[in-house]
């Protein structure tokens, strides 16, 4: 299992980037496996992402949560207990970017892929009237961060 670790503060865009990554994967043909849409994880009570996906006979474990250290835990264990009926090929996962959340985290990157990728989001998503870019330009920026982490750990998508 190849993971891929998606780090940042709150509000950086680590559960956008993961929704665009679902809805990729879903676009291009992807199936869902399994989805568990009753997620909601920080304090704003957005939805997050919890999902494993097929795709061309590759298997795609998606998980947002990770505001702390127990919802870190939380994501994974899903696609874990996912796993054991569709073994995944690549698993996504978001943690905050300090402390035990993150520390968390990396123990179980380390744990199942001793090669994992770490990415930082660092706000992808701003308030467009403060910084005066346009809707489009914005989502383009989103679109442009995931082909990065995509193409920088060769995952075919």
């Amino acid at each position: 299992m190849q993971v891929i670790l998606i780090s940042g503060y709150q509000n950086s865009g680590k559960t956008t980037t993961c929704k665009l990554l679902k809805e990729k994967i879903l676009d291009q043909g992807g199936k869902v496996i399994a989805d568990n849409l009753s997620a909601v994880g920080n304090e704003e009570n957005q939805v997050e992402v919890q999902a494993i996906l097929e795709l061309d006979g590759k298997i795609y474990g998606i998980s947002s949560i990770g505001d702390n250290a127990e919802q870190v835990k939380k994501g994974y264990d899903f696609i874990l207990e996912q796993n054991n009926q569709s073994p995944v090929d690549y698993f996504f996962f978001t943690s905050r970017s300090k402390g035990a959340c993150h520390h968390t985290a990396i123990d179980f990157a380390k744990e199942h892929d001793s090669d994992f990728f770490e990415f930082f989001a660092n706000n992808i998503q701003p308030n467009i009237d403060d910084f005066k870019i346009d809707h489009l330009t914005l989502e383009a920026q989103k679109q442009n961060y995931l082909d990065y982490i995509l193409n920088a750990a060769k995952i075919p998508l």
